[in-house]
Formats: structure tokens, C-alpha cells, sequence
């Protein structure tokens, strides 16, 4: 054996001495960085073959535990733990992807996830298949994700994964949501959350479950846990997810009282005082009102010209990011006057809001804010004695004996328009005397809120349909659209365009896309592009078969389900008409056409599917309107709708029917005898010869 030499043992033992420091150096750095740690393994749940909550359910969620340190007014830290069982396929094809969402004031850290199979053995995921990108969650307003796809995934695995969640622009509320996509066996939620000020309390909204203990344990935590959770199971065209789910809401609140007439009289008063300060009548609001209207001007134009300047004129921070950055930092307590919005040429749309105001008051007009519920958060009750009830502001102006309301910080609505969330719902109403009106405000009718789509279209012998399409918008629909894209590139502008068509019509081929006024305050959007779908008809023997509705093609009903948990709550009446021009290829004509015919939907609205063939015969022109006149229906009427939406898709999918022309018969020539000899008693020369002959 040979012996390694004293100098080769001390670098051996220096060498040990430092790769062993470097190691516990490592342990300790991914200790302080946040390592995972997960409960321990459960022999038990590894075992089990069916869910415990829901019989029919592909997975379960085992645990799922939240712990929320909501102590400071600035930022918030969520921590995530979900434990899940896979019964089945379809549990593995729920748990395929795993997507975080977050704000963009927000930040997502220390992802991790891994698999635990039924002999014990793990698989973890690799932190580099954890993706992030950007999504439209609601109108103009971007969020994140981060995905993952949980490794090793079958039938009979245990999942988890866990997450932080760093919010910098915490809302006013924490929102507790028990439930989630699937059923959970437990759920508790640990949340540190103290009062801006000494004398304010916890207080808290309970929605669709049992009481809850508000009060702070041993730990300085609340504590809020439950078992045996049912799915969330959305439903499209839901009322807002507070009224229909099981959740908390837990706020900070000044208000000590108990008589919500009393707490609304203040609010109002509240509203009355921040007008008094806002829109009082400086020299530059009475000189800027000079050059927007004229005094014979009309009650109706002067307020739509002073609600265009406020559009236009005034840089909205909301719209407007890179002004947004140049503000210095407003507390939301602070009222700006309307006078110094108007020096500034810029504000937040409460801000815009107030110099509106300000100019309608000096134009002549009674003028008061009111504060508006968000019925896409939670409907109104009087009983929710909290500011938070009403969190959006607006202009009430009386216009010959008749209140009529604006919205010009919200850039793209136009005169005499709230958003859909402020609409169809409920109102206070701003007054010195502490009245406390609540008013209902009505929601814009049909004729205000329409998407017409124009399109001159040619169908050729072997199916394929070419043409120019046009869309214009208006209203809540032409406000929601532009929210949407006044953002975006112009080549996601126009891949949101392609896609409006291609999610129904894979194969539709869009060109040439323009898209108009998308960042114009004033002029209703306009969308242009040429569009091409092969095989759009079905060529069979001597005849094509296609469906004028043409962007109906391939659309299931609105509502296929057979039953409902919720109620129906569309955003707004609306008004929706395609007129579609179809010339049909040479050589062949129609057979035998009809037309689908109307369809009275009662309160919902009507539908009508008008065909008539012009041009010599040569063009079908399709005049399809949808007409939806209210926006809430009740699920025991859900069969009916139903029904109703099934009629509707039947019609769309009307089909006609073009033969092929037959031939022209070929015009035969006749042929021509030759002129036979004439007999006669007097035998001709000829006669003669040929006697001879025989």
C-alpha cells in the first residue's frame, strides 16, 4: 500500500475543511432564501382511491392553508400551500397547468411544486419550467401569471405546490375566498392585519357561509377555517362572485355606529362637501367654458361639448401611463381642485370627473356627485354600512327637470353613460342636507350599446368564401373595446381581431387588418380587414350548401348546460346586426331559398334573420339582428333561455342551397336531303342509260 505523503494529507484535510464550510454555507443560503418545506408525507392519502367531498370528483384539494401579513398600509405578503389528490383523468388534466395570476404592482416568489407518487417516491419541478407572461384580466387592466406544469402527473398521485405573493398596492379590503376550482377537505387562513389608526377596528362581511371569531389569537394572527369546501363551479354571466360564493371580506372601519340611515345621511353630506371643494368657480374654469360652448347653445350640447373637452383635452392618468409617472404621489384623501386639474391639463378621472362638474356649474346647471356601487364586485345593501360600498364616483347634472349622469373620466363612454358597473344598480346621491337618497340609476338602453358588422363577400364554385368586412362600435361595447386594445401593439390589436373570427372558424384567413380611433376619446371604433375561409361551403355533386350568418358559423348556443346554479347577469343591453352580401358563383342558382324568420324573446329581446336575393338574382344579402333588452334574468327561468338560445343558434344556422345551372342543350343541325329525280311519263336520257345498265 503506499501511503500518501504529510503534505498531501494537509492539503487533503484543508480541502475536506472547506468543501464541508462550503456545503453548510449552501444549506444555510437556501435556508435563508426560502427553501421549500412541506408537511410531511401521508401514507394514508397516498392510499386513498376516491374523493371525499365531491363522489364525482377527478381531484380534491387535501389542504390548502394561506397565511397573509397584511400589517403594513404599503405592501402585503401572501403565502400559499396547496396539498391535492388525482383520483382520474380528469383530475390530471385539471391539475395539467398550474397558473398564478397577480397584478402588475405585484410580485411572485419562492415557486415550488413537486409529486408524490402512490410508492413514495418524488419528483420535483424543475424551478426552469416555471413560466411568466402577460394577460388582459378586465378591460385596459394587465395582470401576470406564472405557470407550471406539476411533473410526473397520473391517476393516484399526491400533488403540492406553494408560492408567495408580494402585493405593493394592497387594496382597502383582504378578500378571504374559501373556495376554489375544486372541492377542499380543509382550508384555513392565517391573516395579520392591524388598523391605520388606534381607534378604528377589524370589522368584517360574511358571504354564503357560517360565522367566523374576528378576533386576534394567541399569535397575533385571525384565524379563519373551513372543511368539507364544495368547487367554485363559474358560470358564464354570473351576478359578481361575493353574492354567489363562500367568502369574507375583512377591512379596517372608523365607523362605530349602527344605523345605516344615519351612516348615509354622513356619506352624503361627505359627497356635498368634497363638491363644495373641488368645483368652486375660479376665473379659469369661467373663461375655459367661453371657448368650449356658446350661450345659445342647447341644455343637451352644452353638456356633451363640455363632457368631449374633459374627454380630449385633459390627459387621464388611467389612459396615459407615462404621464401617470411624471405625477407626484397623491393621496387619495387629497381633493384637487377642479381649477388646478384645468392648470395642469391633467388628472386622475376623479379628477377629470370634478372638472367636468365645475364646468356644467358654471354653464348654469344643478350639478351633484354621487358615489356609485360596482355591481361587478357585489350588489348593493344599505346594510353595508362602509364607504368602500360605493367606490366610484360620478356626475349628476338636472337637465329640464330630469337627472341625467356622466362619467368623462371613464375616457371612452360617452355623454349621459356610466359604465355597466355603476348602472342598473344603486346610487347615493351628494346633499347638504344629509338626506342620504339612495337612487337607482338606470342602465343605457339597447340603441346606445351596438356592434354592426358590414360584409361584401363572393362564394366560389369549390367553397371558398372572400370578401371585405367592416365593424363599427358604439357605446358600453365601443368603451369595453377600446379598453382592451388602446394598450396593445398594433400587431396584438390585430391578433385580437384575428382571433375574434378564428376561434370559431379555424381556417379563416384575416388581411389587411386596420384598426381605427382605438386611442380617440370622440370617434367610434372602426375595424377593417379582408377575410377569406376556404371551404366555407360544402360542395356535394351539382350543389353547394353554405350558411348566410356568417359570423355565427361554428358558435354553440350562448347557454347549453341543463342546469343553473346562478342567476343571469348580462353586462348591458346591446344591439348586435351583421349584414352580410354574398355573390354567388357563376353557374349555379338558388334553390329553392327560404328565410329562418323572427324570433320574440320576451323580455330578453328579439332576433331577426332577414334574407333577400338581389342583383339579378346573383347576391344573397343576409340581415341578421340580435336585440337584448335586459340585463337580469332569474335562474328558474334558466329552461326558457335555454330554449330561447337554442332557437337563436337553429336560425343562425340556417343553410341554403345553390344548384348547379344544367347545361345548355346544343342546338342540333339538321341534316340537309339531297334533291331526289323527278318521275315523270317521259323516260330522260339518263332513265335511259341507267335501263340499259340493268
Amino acid at each position: 500500500m503506499v501511503m500518501a505523503a504529510p503534505a498531501t494529507l494537509h492539503l487533503i484535510r484543508i480541502s475536506f475543511f472547506w468543501l464541508c464550510r462550503a456545503l453548510a454555507l449552501l444549506i444555510l443560503t437556501a435556508a435563508v432564501h426560502g427553501a421549500p418545506k412541506w408537511d410531511p408525507v401521508n401514507k394514508d392519502e397516498l392510499a386513498e382511491s376516491k374523493p371525499i367531498v365531491e363522489p364525482d370528483a377527478g381531484a380534491e384539494i387535501i389542504w390548502r392553508k394561506v397565511i397573509m401579513d397584511h400589517s403594513a398600509i404599503a405592501w402585503r405578503n401572501d403565502k400559499h400551500y396547496i396539498r391535492a389528490k388525482i383520483y382520474s383523468q380528469k383530475g390530471v388534466d385539471d391539475f395539467a397547468k398550474i397558473d398564478i395570476e397577480y397584478g402588475t404592482a405585484s410580485q411572485v416568489a419562492d415557486v415550488a411544486a413537486r409529486t408524490i407518487k402512490p410508492d413514495g417516491t418524488i419528483v420535483d419541478l424543475n424551478p426552469k419550467e416555471i413560466y411568466e407572461r402577460e394577460i388582459i384580466k378586465f378591460g385596459s387592466e394587465r395582470w401576470k401569471v406564472k405557470s407550471f406544469a406539476l411533473p410526473a402527473l397520473e391517476p393516484g398521485v399526491v400533488v403540492e405546490y406553494q408560492y408567495t405573493i408580494k402585493d405593493n398596492d394592497p387594496d382597502y379590503f383582504t378578500r378571504i375566498d374559501f373556495q376554489s376550482e375544486h372541492p377542499t377537505r380543509q382550508v384555513r387562513f392565517k391573516l395579520n392585519i392591524e388598523p391605520p389608526v388606534s381607534w378604528w377596528t377589524i370589522r368584517a362581511k360574511l358571504f354564503n357561509c357560517k360565522e367566523q371569531p374576528i378576533e386576534k389569537g394567541t399569535d397575533g394572527f385571525f384565524t379563519f377555517e373551513m372543511k368539507n369546501v364544495p368547487a367554485d363551479k363559474k358560470e358564464d354571466f354570473s351576478p359578481p362572485e361575493l353574492n354567489n360564493s363562500i367568502a369574507m371580506l375583512i377591512y379596517p372601519s372608523g365607523y362605530t355606529g349602527d344605523d345605516p340611515k344615519e351612516f348615509w345621511r354622513d356619506q352624503s353630506l361627505a359627497l356635498q362637501h368634497d363638491f363644495e371643494t373641488t368645483t368652486w368657480q375660479a376665473k379659469a374654469i369661467r373663461a375655459t367654458l367661453a371657448g368650449i360652448v356658446s350661450a345659445s347653445d342647447p341644455a343637451a350640447k352644452k353638456l356633451e361639448l363640455i363632457h368631449d373637452y374633459c374627454r380630449s383635452k385633459i390627459i387621464n392618468y388611467s389612459f396615459d401611463p407615462t404621464a401617470a409617472k411624471k405625477r407626484k404621489n397623491k393621496d387619495p384623501d387629497d381633493k384637487i381642485s377642479a381649477a388646478a386639474t384645468l392648470k395642469a391639463g391633467a388628472g386622475d378621472p376623479e379628477d377629470v370627473n370634478a372638472l367636468f362638474a365645475a364646468l356644467a356649474r358654471a354653464a348654469g346647471f344643478e350639478v351633484k356627485f354621487i358615489g356609485c356601487s360596482d355591481r361587478s364586485i357585489l350588489f348593493f345593501s344599505a346594510e353595508y354600512c362602509e364607504p368602500w360600498v360605493i367606490p366610484h364616483r360620478a356626475i349628476a347634472v338636472l337637465v329640464e327637470g330630469q337627472w341625467q349622469y356622466f362619467d368623462p373620466g371613464a375616457r371612452f363612454l360617452p355623454a349621459r353613460m356610466l359604465s355597466w358597473r355603476n348602472a342598473d344598480t344603486t346610487a347615493l346621491i351628494g346633499d347638504s342636507k344629509r338626506t342620504g337618497e339612495l337612487r337607482q340609476i338606470p342602465g343605457a338602453p339597447a340603441e346606445t350599446n351596438t356592434r354592426t358588422r358590414k360584409a361584401t363577400l363572393q362564394l366560389a364554385e369549390d367553397g371558398s368564401l372572400e370578401g371585405e368586412v367592416e365593424e363599427t362600435y358604439s357605446g358600453q361595447w365601443d368603451a369595453e373595446c377600446k379598453q382592451s386594445m388602446f394598450s396593445d401593439t398594433p400587431a396584438k390589436r390585430e391578433e385580437q381581431v384575428r382571433q375574434s373570427i378564428q376561434q370559431y372558424q379555424s381556417m379563416a384567413e384575416l388581411s389587411a387588418i386596420n384598426v381605427e380611433n382605438i386611442e380617440d376619446p370622440i370617434t367610434p371604433l372602426r375595424v377593417t380587414y379582408h377575410l377569406r375561409i376556404p371551404n366555407y361551403a360544402d360542395l356535394t355533386g351539382s350543389r353547394l350548401f353554405f350558411q348566410p350568418a356568417v359570423f355565427q358559423k361554428g358558435k354553440p348556443p350562448l347557454f347549453e348546460n341543463a342546469t343553473r346554479r346562478t342567476d343571469i347577469l348580462f353586462h348591458y343591453r346591446l344591439i348586435e346586426k351583421d349584414e352580410v352580401h354574398i355573390a354567388i358563383p357563376d353557374g349555379f342558382k338558388f334553390e329553392q331559398p327560404s328565410a329562418p324568420g323572427p324570433l320574440d324573446l320576451g323580455e330578453l329581446g328579439r332576433y331577426e334573420n332577414q334574407l333577400s336575393i338581389v342583383d339579378k338574382a346573383r347576391v344573397l344579402v343576409c340581415v341578421r339582428t340580435y336585440r337584448r333588452t335586459c340585463v337580469a334574468i332569474s335562474k328558474t327561468f334558466y329552461p326558457a333561455l335555454v330554449t330561447a338560445f337554442q332557437g337563436i343558434n337553429k336560425r343562425d344556422n340556417h343553410t341554403i342551397t345553390l344548384k348547379r345551372r344544367d347545361p345548355p342543350v346544343p342546338i342540333q343541325s339538321t341534316p340537309v336531303t339531297p334533291p331526289q329525280p323527278t318521275v315523270t311519263s317521259a323516260t330522260t336520257p339518263a332513265a335511259e342509260s341507267a335501263d340499259k345498265q340493268q
